[in-house]
């Protein structure tokens, strides 16, 4: 992925906008699509009480370390090599995809 540098009045334009956005030109013409990144909801721990903190921490289930150190070493959650065919499948399919094809992936209502 390239990375493009943004300054001055293009950058607060862009710190402005909260959903995703087509970048034109003068003309009209598409230049690509900008995905704000939006900051996480969660509260932190700051923000927490003491007795909220203890409430979750003492909440039923989840998983041990040991158990999940013993699925990594047995390779359940290895990532699987992908084939240099596949990696062109997946650009062809890519490069077929239209704008609305995308934005409907993106859950933009147009």
């Amino acid at each position: 992925m390239s990375r493009i540098i943004v300054k001055g009045e293009f950058r607060d334009t862009l710190t402005g906008v909260a959903d995703c956005s087509e970048l034109t030109d003068e003309s009209g013409q598409l230049l690509g699509i900008f995905v704000p990144i939006k900051p996480p909801q969660l509260p932190l721990f700051g923000e927490l009480s003491d007795e909220e903190i203890a409430r979750r921490a003492a909440e039923p289930g989840g998983r041990s370390w040991a158990e999940i150190r013993e699925d990594l070493e047995a390779g359940y959650f290895r990532v699987p090599s992908i084939s240099d065919e596949e990696i062109q499948r997946r650009r062809q399919h890519t490069s077929e995809r239209t704008l609305a094809d995308i934005w409907a992936q993106l859950g933009v209502q147009r």
